[in-house]
């Protein structure tokens, strides 16, 4: 093999100390689940403020004695933030993380804040919301799943949620005009840079990333939470991510 093609092939540094190959980028990893928490915030835009802000809005639609689903839950932080903002009432939080490593995380984190959730390291379309739940939550996790598999997902959200009940989704999009994919990509690189990231740590994330990250158009996003049911109404975009409330049931 010609020494050009081992590097295109090869582990690179994607940032605080985490290597992948092209289109590897894993998060069955403890290298991964160690450094998640700094990588994330790092590497996506407004990633500490989103998280607060998803738990503000959750103070809507959760009620004394109701279940909160976290699809993709990595090391809890969304979990952790919901019950700091939801104490007085008592809510039944389920965390669901295929990794592990990341549910070991979650376990720590929400030990030591106090909180009791039920974790568990499985698919998630093997934990679908209970009936009646009143909100879910799934941060930067639907945009690894496959089209098919991702609408499955909102219809078992849909069909778990209680009427009124919301999913707040937050992901990775491609904007609507094709003009602008280069520009947005281009300025979420120079962030990273300005993050502290080395140009190789961001060219080989973005190549780990390949064929796994399966980012949609923001109409085709918005037209297929229609189709399952749900009103959704954006709520922040910073670039190439944005994130819905997504409410369950017609117009009021």
């Amino acid at each position: 093999m010609k020494q050009s093609s081992r590097k295109r092939t090869a582990a690179a540094p994607t940032g605080d100390g985490i290597a992948a190959p092209p289109g590897g980028w894993t998060f069955h990893s403890e290298a991964v689940a160690n450094a998640f928490d700094r990588h994330v915030s790092l590497s996506v835009p407004e990633y500490d403020g989103v998280q607060k802000l998803v738990a503000r809005l959750s103070t809507y639609f959760l009620v004394d004695g109701g279940t909160h689903l976290d699809w993709g839950c990595s090391t809890g932080r969304t979990i952790a933030e919901v019950a700091r903002e939801n104490p007085g009432r008592r809510v039944r939080h389920i965390g669901v993380d295929e990794s592990a490593e990341m549910v070991r995380r979650a376990e720590d984190r929400l030990r030591s804040a106090g909180v009791s959730a039920d974790l568990r390291a499985l698919p998630l379309r093997l934990v679908p919301p209970p009936a009646g739940t009143c909100l879910v939550t799934a941060l930067y996790v639907l945009q690894f799943l496959p089209p098919a598999e991702r609408r499955e997902a909102l219809l078992a959200a849909a069909a778990g949620l209680r009427e009124g009940g919301a999913l707040v989704l937050v992901e990775k999009v491609l904007p609507d005009d094709p003009e602008l994919c280069a520009p947005f990509q281009d300025v979420l690189w120079d962030e990273k840079a300005d993050n502290g990231h080395t140009p190789e740590e961001v060219a080989g994330k973005a190549r780990s990333l390949r064929g796994v990250l399966r980012a949609l158009p923001v109409a085709e996003v918005e037209r297929v939470l229609a189709d399952c049911g749900f009103r959704a109404t954006r709520f922040w975009q910073h670039l190439s991510f944005a994130g819905w409330v997504c409410v369950k049931g017609g117009a009021r």
